[in-house]
């Protein structure tokens, strides 16, 4: 799988369709960090609303059609109890704007 490191040789590294999911999701979490940093909006709830979406985006894209392996089943459990918190930071971010005038 892994050839030495010397000058010259070629690098084969193969990586399961697992591997790439994982690989995506941390290229995706660390490109949504450096572009909020660099527009100087970094906020805990735009960050998670972001790195969800993406998760959402890649799972979906990568993962496999017609068969459910295990972490499927996990995934969907994450995916659930990231819509909650996605719900909470939702209902804290309008009450904080809209306040008194709902009621």
């Amino acid at each position: 799988m892994y050839q030495a490191l010397v000058p010259g040789a070629e690098i084969d590294i193969m990586l399961t369709k697992n591997d790439r999911i994982v690989v995506a999701f941390g290229a995706w979490a660390f490109l949504v960090l450096a572009v909020l940093t660099a527009f100087q909006n970094l906020s805990l709830e735009f960050y998670f609303a972001m790195i969800y979406i993406g998760l959402i985006i890649i799972v979906e894209a990568m993962g496999p059609y017609l068969v459910r392996p295990r972490w499927r089943v996990c995934l969907g459990m994450l995916v659930l109890a990231g819509s909650a918190l996605f719900f909470v930071f939702l209902v804290i971010k309008t009450l904080y704007l809209y306040g008194e005038s709902l009621f």
